[in-house]
């Protein structure tokens, strides 16, 4: 049961684009949401930097490096 206004949605995220087939399924499952590289892109990534922002840094020290 669905209480306080909430609702289960499944979430396909990929950095393929959205095609057809996609589209299709995803009119036809109306619990899902596919967010491809477009809207990840358009949502989350800062395509125009700071001016003066050349270079980016990613802190990994809390992942150990693969084998």
């Amino acid at each position: 049961m669905i209480d306080a206004g909430y609702a289960l949605v499944a979430v396909y995220v990929t950095n393929e684009l959205h095609d057809s087939d996609s589209t299709t399924y995803e009119q036809i499952t109306p619990g899902i949401r596919i967010y491809d590289r477009t809207e990840i892109a358009s949502r989350v990534i800062e395509l125009d930097p700071p001016l003066g922002k050349s270079s980016f840094t990613f802190d990994t020290s809390y992942v150990d490096p693969c084998p």
